[in-house]
């Protein structure tokens, strides 16, 4: 992305941060509103143009066999997420709870992608 395009994203999250701010007439989401996205779309940024570096080295793609694998990988950590989040669901429901934290989900759908990003990142390595 040029550089007015990264300049134009920072103005219009700083444009968000100040009607957040005046809406809910705090500050602090204001700022979390402005800098939060920020400070992800800067780093995702950075990152492009050291992924970028990296591709002009003309590196071979991966074959038929690592895609396989890739695939399966991710068959296999999803599948053993929904298992791990029926277990849950039956703790709770046993436990006479009939709702689940918005939190404790946030963190499993997190979690569930962290871990299945990074095997993906380890067997392309491989």
């Amino acid at each position: 992305m040029t550089r007015s395009g990264i300049v134009s994203a920072i103005i219009g999250f700083l444009v968000t941060g100040i009607l957040i701010a005046f809406m809910e007439g705090n500050w602090v989401n204001g700022l979390l509103a402005f800098g939060v996205p920020s400070v992800v779309f800067l780093a995702v940024e950075l990152t492009k143009k050291r992924t970028r570096k990296l591709s002009d080295l003309n590196l071979p793609d991966t074959d038929e066999r690592v895609s396989g694998n890739i695939r399966l990988f991710l068959l296999r950590i999803f599948g053993l997420s929904l298992l791990i989040l029926f277990v849950i669901l039956a703790i709770f429901s046993s436990l006479n709870k009939n709702s689940i934290s918005v939190n404790v989900l946030l963190l499993y759908v997190i979690a569930t992608f962290f871990i299945s990003f990074i095997g993906i990142g380890i067997v392309k390595k491989r």
